[in-house]
């Protein structure tokens, strides 16, 4: 995510404390890199670099999966 590099993550197959875990720990790495997460789907997510936002390839890929 540092380098600009998306990271999607399903949380399907974890039970909620994993889950929990594994969300607590990617906040805290978005939040040192000023990043943004974004919801896309139940138990899926979007963790980011606030950089990949400017040019709207993201947004455009969230409406493409989202639909």
């Amino acid at each position: 995510m540092i380098n600009g590099s998306p990271l999607i993550l399903n949380f399907e197959p974890l039970d909620i404390d994993q889950a929990n875990k594994v969300v607590a720990f990617f906040s805290g790495v978005v939040y040192a890199i000023t990043g943004e997460i974004v919801h896309i789907q139940e138990k899926v997510f979007l963790f980011a670099n606030k950089d990949v936002y400017k040019d709207g390839t993201i947004e455009e890929f969230l409406k493409e999966i989202v639909e």
